[in-house]
């Protein structure tokens, strides 16, 4: 199924933007990295419009089409479970002319509250919920509708789990404010910040703070809130 939830896609934004610390285990050494950077291609035939991965996808980075980068959610939709990106036109005829830079492997990213039960290798872990969203209202046109949005994204790291930051060895007390730091400047990336543009307006950091130590889980956690006007198109 296509995804169309604002927080499913701003959980792939993420996912797809967001570079992931190296962890380490309890004798020091990396552990590998969940995801994978893959880069598959595809032959054009102006007729086809879905195209489906070879390997698990835990996000879409980039589709482009003769060299030239197209906007998701307008140029085409993203179905994440499936493995597959459907064009909103079929691409024009051509020899590995259709490029798809995606991720493989394992999430730590989640569209929902973050697990806080898990071994301390799991870590870090970032989950995003909904906590308001008032009933649509009419945009421009019939089929343009926009919505207020405000999210809550959780930034969790185990006390005994270290990540590495510029060589580094830190523990999760400074991994976890390092990483909501790097979310707030990823969504606010101008660069970046154009793979959203099509379904987000007005987007703006509204807190980033500290929860306090939760010793029975050994968990730090960075909140952050952030509101969005988001965008629906109805088919």
């Amino acid at each position: 199924m296509n995804i169309t939830e604002p927080e499913d896609i701003i959980v792939n934004f993420l996912r797809a933007n967001l570079s992931e610390l190296t962890r380490l285990d309890e004798d020091g050494n990396t552990i590998s990295n969940r995801q994978t950077l893959r880069t598959e291609t595809f032959d054009g035939d102006n007729l086809e419009t879905e195209f489906v991965m070879t390997n698990n996808t835990t996000c879409f980075k980039t589709v482009s089409v003769g060299g030239s980068e197209l906007v998701p959610y307008k140029d085409y939709q993203i179905d994440i479970n499936n493995k597959k990106v459907t064009f909103t036109n079929a691409p024009a005829t051509g020899t590995d002319n259709i490029e798809v830079i995606y991720y493989s492997g394992n999430n730590w990213i989640y569209p929902d509250k973050p697990r806080d039960n898990i071994g301390k290798t799991t870590y870090p872990r970032i989950g995003i919920v909904t906590l308001t969203q008032p009933n649509p209202f009419k945009g421009i046109g019939d089929y343009d509708k926009r919505v207020n949005n405000t999210f809550q994204i959780d930034v969790l790291g185990h006390k005994d789990q270290f990540c590495q930051i510029d060589s580094e060895n830190v523990p999760a007390e400074r991994y976890v404010k390092y990483l909501a730091r790097k979310v707030i400047d990823t969504i606010a990336s101008t660069t970046i910040n154009k793979h959203l543009e099509y379904k987000i307006e007005n987007l703006n950091v509204l807190n980033n703070y500290p929860v306090p130590f939760e010793e029975d889980k050994n968990i730090f956690r960075q909140i952050i809130e952030i509101n969005v006007l988001f965008r629906y198109v109805e088919a």
